[in-house]
Formats: C-alpha cells, structure tokens, sequence
C-alpha cells in the first residue's frame, strides 16, 4: 500500500498523513450511512454540483448525485 500511497500523494499533491486523514474520514462517514435506517436529508432542491447533503438521522453526508438516486429509490420502492 505504501507505494500506492506515495504515487497518490504525487498525483494529487497532498501529504502522505493527509491522504490517510482523508481516508479515515471516508470510512467513518460511509459507516454512518450504513447504519442508518432511513435518510433525511431534508431539502434537496438546489442540486449543485459538489453539495453535500448530510442525513438528519445519522449524520452521513452525501453528494447531490448520492441523494438523487436515494429519493429516486424510495420514490420506486414506494411505487409497487
């Protein structure tokens, strides 16, 4: 893993700590998420490209592009 971390690191010009740092924080927010029994992610209506929403419930955050897709799917679930 070091070797990737290393050409990460170069590519993206972020330290080395930075990158796990990153990491750690993308493994928690994914674990809120998992754990949580039904998203609110309340009003979604601006969409904006790179917006985070983040989950009432859980405290999760998502993209736009996440959350859209999440709504869709209940909307579908709830259709049958």
């Amino acid at each position: 893993m070091t070797q990737q971390l290393q050409k990460l690191s170069q590519a993206t010009g972020i330290a080395q700590p930075g990158l796990l740092s990153i990491w750690e924080q993308v493994k928690a927010n994914h674990a809120l998420l998992e754990t949580c029994k039904r998203h609110n992610f309340g009003t979604t209506d601006t969409r904006k490209l790179g917006t985070k929403y983040t989950c009432r419930a859980c405290g999760g955050t998502a993209d736009a592009s996440a959350v859209t897709w999440y709504e869709r799917g209940l909307a579908h679930g709830s259709a049958v």
